[in-house]
């Protein structure tokens, strides 16, 4: 005797496997299109790919044995694929701005420093798309180190005969003298 299979066994097995490279394509399309430029965009045809796969092997196995299966791989093919489409596509429509946030991510040390990339993410989302120049750099360290946002920025100085002192660091940028003009004027 000879095992050969039945045409509605050979279709059911070719679907099923139409059905899950479908699938497998659309699972792998997700981890390419976190990736690099290039690696993005071969994740973002790979998961197209597996969206079509996915509709192929759905409309086709209509009078099958196992179509529960078939039907699950085709519609799980088809969302995540969907999705991963869209998100590598809406990713390599704003490279500039996502490269940026990839390296500034990639320089945060702290939570501070992270959520500091994803304002600069946003902004430079809106940038791209209206033209401008993008914001780059390293996340801060602490986003109160810069001068112009220090408290001590809104008081005024205070006079340099008092001998008040206050509390507040130097709004200075340039460096000052390690002598003051209160230790350098002679002792009463």
């Amino acid at each position: 005797m000879q095992d050969s299979e039945s045409p509605d066994t050979a279709h059911a097995s070719s679907r099923l496997r139409l059905s899950g490279l479908a699938a497998a394509l659309a699972l792998l399309s997700s981890a390419l299109v976190t990736g690099h430029v290039w690696s993005t965009a071969v994740g973002v045809i790979m998961a197209l790919a597996g969206v079509v796969l996915g509709i192929v092997a759905l409309s086709t196995s209509r009078k099958v044995t196992s179509r529960f299966f078939i039907t699950f791989l085709a519609i799980l093919a088809i969302v995540w694929g969907a999705f991963n489409a869209f998100g590598g596509g809406a990713r390599l429509a704003v490279w500039p701005a996502s490269q940026v946030y990839q390296e500034c991510v990639d320089s945060a040390l702290t939570l501070s420093s992270t959520s500091h990339c994803q304002r600069q993410l946003t902004d430079n989302i809106w940038n791209h798309l209206s033209g401008s120049e993008l914001e780059t750099g390293p996340a801060e360290s602490s986003p109160a180190a810069t001068p112009s946002e220090s408290p001590a920025t809104t008081e005024p100085p205070a006079p340099s005969g008092s001998r008040e002192s206050t509390d507040a660091p130097s709004t200075t940028a340039t460096p000052s003298p390690s002598v003051t003009a209160e230790s350098a004027s002679p002792a009463s």
